[in-house]
């Protein structure tokens, strides 16, 4: 995982120096904000669907170098964090117990090709798709009030991990939607009563993100 971190950030800091030396038109940095949708299972609460993942709309956070190859193809490169709650309310209903939960944070850090087509020289629309790495923390959670207390805990994992996105660029307010889809395996031990057990599943990891942010 550290590997990977420092590969990405090595990218990013030789990107803005090349960006620096060179005319604004070679490329371009991005900073954008915006809301994390769960989708498919990820957000799911259907009783006996086992890959429900409870998630509830969260934030996200994004970091994304660009660099232009022509007026039209790119190379894009980006690290984003969501964080997304779980709904614990519905858990516990269905449950009949008190559910304390944490939250899901998943950091994606993905490289592709990217796609521009300049509409006016301040306004441009593009559209990219890339691969990379999905690094998931998993809520840990503990159950009580049904005669005993269950927890569980999750240890983090990466997973490989693809997204696409869209949007369009006025002057330097960049505004766009990626959509980032991974199927991480977790290592899960949970106790109940002292006794302790292990086990490994598949989750799906599925987010769409909506976000505004700042070109330089």
């Amino acid at each position: 995982i550290l590997f990977v971190v420092i590969y990405f950030l090595l990218f990013f800091i030789f990107s803005n120096s090349i960006f620096a030396q060179t005319n604004t038109t070679q490329g371009r940095f991005s900073f954008l904000g915006g809301v994390a949708l769960p989708q498919g299972d990820f957000g799911s609460t259907e009783i006996g669907n086992e890959k429900a993942g409870y998630a509830e709309t969260g934030f996200g956070l994004m970091i994304e170098a660009s660099k232009l190859f022509s007026e039209n193809v790119n190379w894009t490169t980006s690290i984003s964090l969501a964080i997304n709650e779980v709904d614990g309310n519905t858990l516990s209903n269905q449950l009949g117990a008190t559910v304390t939960v944490g939250k899901y944070i998943t950091t994606w850090a993905l490289t592709g090709l990217g796609f521009d087509a300049p509409i006016t020289p301040s306004f441009t629309i593009y559209g990219l798709g890339q691969v990379g790495l999905l690094v998931s923390k998993f809520p840990d959670i503990t159950i009580t009030g049904i005669g005993t207390s269950i927890s569980q805990t999750t240890k983090i994992t990466t997973a490989f991990a693809y997204g696409f996105g869209a949007g369009f660029i006025i002057g330097k307010v960049n505004i766009g939607v990626r959509y980032y889809s991974s199927e991480p395996e977790y290592e899960q031990t949970g106790s109940i009563g002292g006794v302790t057990s292990t086990v490994k599943v598949k989750l799906p990891a599925k987010i769409l993100q909506v976000m505004f942010g700042v070109k330089f």
